[in-house]
């Protein structure tokens, strides 16, 4: 799908939030870029030009890069294509990582410890890392005990 399609959608409809997925796969309509970061980097432009003209909240979800795998502590630095401007695009960067190991081994992995770490905060400017607890059968988040990792 191209941006312009979803920009053109959304002043449309005016929604109050656009959530979108894999962002780094949509297209240009006029793009001719002469390296990928360029894509990258008008990419994020436009979809902050998407919250400015529908007036409303849009949140990227962008893929961790390999230097994320096994980490608990996923930082903008380990987003894929990082290395671009489409990190500095961002107003807010959360990455959600989680422990290899399990506290209790008869638990269900996907109710492990989740690190959520704000890495980049131009909002109010806090950046850290929550402890916390996903119950995927009920879709809720719960604090966990902390620790003196987390910062």
């Amino acid at each position: 799908m191209e941006i312009d399609t979803i920009v053109s959608r959304a002043k449309k409809s005016q929604p109050d939030v656009v959530i979108l997925d894999q962002v780094d796969k949509l297209s240009l309509m006029n793009g001719k870029f002469n390296a990928t970061h360029e894509k990258l980097k008008a990419l994020y432009v436009r979809t902050r030009e998407l919250a400015k003209t529908a007036d409303c909240l849009v949140i990227n979800i962008s893929q961790a890069s390999v230097d994320a795998d096994g980490r608990n502590k996923i930082t903008y630095d380990m987003l894929d294509g990082s290395k671009t401007g489409k990190a500095g695009e961002a107003d807010i960067i959360i990455g959600i990582g989680k422990d290899d190991f399990l506290v209790d081994e008869n638990a269900d992995p996907r109710n492990q410890l989740r690190y959520i770490t704000v890495s980049k905060n131009k909002i109010n400017g806090w950046h850290g890392s929550l402890r916390v607890n996903f119950d995927s059968h009920t879709n809720q988040w719960k604090d966990a005990p902390n620790d003196d990792n987390c910062y």
